[in-house]
């Protein structure tokens, strides 16, 4: 049988019968061997078309079923309207099949070579059946409808320098299933397309090495993403601005796009998770910008790596949550900036490096359960999230942290409500708490024998906290004083907010011992910072009320004071006169038998013949019987302490200095002691420490 007469007689017979043309004769077909097909198995396509065309015939509910068969030329049902179902399984189609516009039923092209399949504006009721099929020019489908599933289990479809499969805008009630050891060469592209039911993609492999091997840009998939398991795809994955209803299924997958993105999902809609763990790995990067998933993305011990750039970026995305623990490592920065984690963030025991950059990058983040990064977590190039809001725990218990060029943690602006900070045993970089909002800090409390500085356990540091606040600390530094100092002073700049607001948090738990000693500590050291002339007056500030926290000093300098001016009245008694001007008469030696007379009524006169001096004023050194009877007589301590002290000094003192000297350095000393005086009751009120 070798005529197209002949071949379009015993296809009607088959069509009218349902019986099957089998030109194999039940063998195995070798659909790569084209040399072999005899004149008996080289059907002509007009022939087939011809058949096909005739609606008049009678067709058997089984249609027309062709196996084995060569189809010798470009099989055109364009626009076509085939009422039954078109088998041909196993065939050969050198020149491809053409079925733009056209309407099939049950279409299936199984086991088939074909060079290509045209389907743009096709309808499709039923199951498209691709399964084993080798496609070398690639498969379109342009604004296609498919009412069943398009099945493409085990199917290869080539087109290096094209498209595998183009589905754009395509419709598919059914699902799309391409695994059993799919592949493709060439993009596999479905923007805008509809899927309703799950687009699987197990153990396939996809490879269009210059662009996108899997292109879902727009298309709204009603069901789960399978491209998990052995599934590769060399050129990434895109899918900006797609819906998927389901669970983004990608686990010991492996995306390969070194010069671009591995997977690209920026504004889509997910509405169930993204579970990429396993061994999944990306080479180039992972691009989810202001997207929406519902559930959570989890990348446990998944293996990412874009050296040179972002290896994962969740720029304003919204998350259910984010998981990306255990051995989960990632090469190049993991960055989400303004993006929404409704739940965990845990990267527990997970591996970040970006030597030349952040290794994990959440400026003004929301996170409002609780973010883990404990265990043995490594950030080398550090974590940055200033503005950030969190609204559990940070917990960086054990962690590792490392950035020798900038901040390991910066936190500035955050408002965290639990900073976990201890057990660290390697912390290289500051530590940046500026205007940061903390409700607790929990340092690992030790037992008595350690000690914070010893090797295996540190404070994060040098610590940078201007305009932080915090509420409570726990561990060692709530509990000793000076670890906080010693912490404090890791500052690169001092400023004494930090110190004062530790001092606070002291005051709040009972302690405020603690508090005060840390607030002499802070006015320490902005005496240390101060100008020369300013930082005079403060060393003064110290040394006479320890900047009115130790205001008792003063009581220990009113006494030098007193025993001061003591010493001096008792070294130089000379030097004093008597207050009343009438006490002060020049004595005057008239005879052996005369006196000084009293020039003051009420006064007894001195005993005769017993005072030396002559022409000279009475001072305290002066004898008894030159002084004005009943005077009181010079007591030193008695008029040190009048002289010092501003109460003592509300009645006059009797004697009075008369050498220029010691009156200068009497007045010097009074003025000081009132001074002191008035700095005690300063310190003792808290006027002294007001602000």
């Amino acid at each position: 049988m070798t005529t197209k007469d002949e071949w379009v007689n015993r296809l009607r017979e088959a069509l009218s019968t349902g019986s099957l043309v089998d030109l194999a004769n039940g063998q195995e077909v070798d659909l790569d061997d084209e040399g072999h097909w005899p004149a008996d198995r080289r059907v002509p396509a007009e022939a087939l078309r011809t058949v096909l065309l005739d609606h008049d015939l009678p067709a058997d509910p089984h249609g027309l079923r062709i196996r084995g068969a060569m189809i010798d030329g470009m099989l055109d049902l364009q626009y076509s309207n085939i009422p039954y179902r078109l088998t041909l399984q196993d065939c050969f189609l050198p020149e491809g099949l053409l079925a733009e516009g056209s309407h099939l039923r049950w279409p299936d092209l199984s086991r088939t070579r074909l060079s290509s399949l045209n389907l743009d504006d096709g309808m499709i009721d039923g199951t498209l059946n691709l399964d084993k099929t080798a496609i070398e020019g690639g498969v379109r489908a342009i604004g296609a409808t498919i009412t069943g599933q398009l099945e493409l289990n085990g199917a290869t479809l080539s087109n290096p320098d094209g498209y595998a499969l183009i589905l754009d805008g395509a419709t598919i009630n059914g699902g799309l299933f391409a695994n059993g050891g799919f592949t493709a060469t060439g993009e596999l592209r479905a923007p805008g397309a509809t899927i309703t039911g799950a687009l699987d993609l197990t153990d396939a492999a996809l490879s269009n090495p210059d662009g996108y091997a899997l292109l879902l840009d727009g298309a709204t998939i009603n069901g789960d993403i399978f491209a998990c398991g052995k599934f590769t795809a060399i050129g990434g994955i895109r899918a900006p601005g797609a819906t998927i209803t389901g669970t983004l299924h990608l686990t010991d997958a492996a995306l390969s796009n070194p010069d671009s993105y591995a997977l690209l999902l920026d504004g889509a809609t997910i509405n169930g998770d993204i579970v990429a763990c396993g061994k999944f790995t990306a080479t180039g990067g992972i691009c989810i910008l202001a997207a929406t998933i519902t559930g959570a993305l989890n990348l446990t011990d998944a293996a990412l790596s874009n050296p040179e750039d972002y290896a994962l970026s969740l720029d304003g995305v919204t998350v259910g949550a984010l998981f990306a623990r255990g051995d989960f490592t990632a090469t190049g920065e993991v960055r989400a900036p303004g993006a929404t984690i409704t739940g965990q963030l845990d990267l527990t025991n997970a591996t970040l490096s970006n030597p030349h950059g952040q290794a994990l990058h959440l400026d003004g983040a929301t996170i409002r359960g609780d973010l883990f990064a404990r265990g043995h977590f490594t950030a080398t190039g550090g974590i940055r999230a200033p503005g950030a809001t969190i609204t559990g725990q940070l917990d960086l218990t054990n962690a590792t942290l490392s950035n020798p060029h900038g901040h390991a943690l910066n936190l500035e602006r955050a408002t965290v409500d639990s900073l976990h900070l201890g057990g660290i045993h390697s912390w290289e970089g500051g530590l940046n708490l500026d205007f940061c909002e903390v409700t607790v800090i929990d340092f690992e409390k030790k037992t008595k024998l350690d000690k914070y500085t010893e090797p295996g356990f540190i404070y994060p540091s040098p610590v940078s906290a201007i305009g932080w606040r915090v509420q409570d600390i726990h561990g060692d530094l709530a509990e000793d004083w000076k670890v906080a100092r010693d912490w404090l002073d890791t500052a690169p700049n001092f400023a004494s907010q930090p110190w004062e607001e530790l001092a606070r948090v002291y005051d709040r738990k009972g302690d405020p011992s603690s508090a005060k000693h840390l607030r002499w500590n802070a006015a320490h050291r902005v005496t240390k910072n101060s100008p020369p002339l300013s930082g005079a007056w403060r060393w003064l500030y110290a040394a006479t009320v320890g900047y009115g926290y130790y205001p008792l000093l003063a009581v220990g300098w009113i006494i030098a004071l007193v025993i001061g001016a003591s010493l001096l009245t008792f070294m130089n008694p000379g030097g004093f006169v008597p207050t009343a001007p009438t006490a002060r008469a020049t004595i005057t030696v008239e005879s052996e038998t005369s006196a000084p007379e009293a020039t003051s009524i009420g006064l007894e006169s001195s005993p005769p013949n017993e005072c030396p001096a002559l022409d000279k004023p009475v001072t305290a050194a002066s004898p008894e019987q030159c002084k004005v009877g009943g005077y009181p007589e010079l007591e030193p301590i008695s008029y040190a302490i009048a002289t010092v002290t501003p109460a003592a000094a509300l009645s006059a003192p009797a004697w009075t200095p008369q050498l220029t000297w010691l009156n200068w350095t009497l007045t010097g000393m009074k003025l000081f002691g009132w001074v002191m005086t008035i700095f005690l009751l300063a310190g003792l009120t808290g006027i002294l420490r007001k602000k």
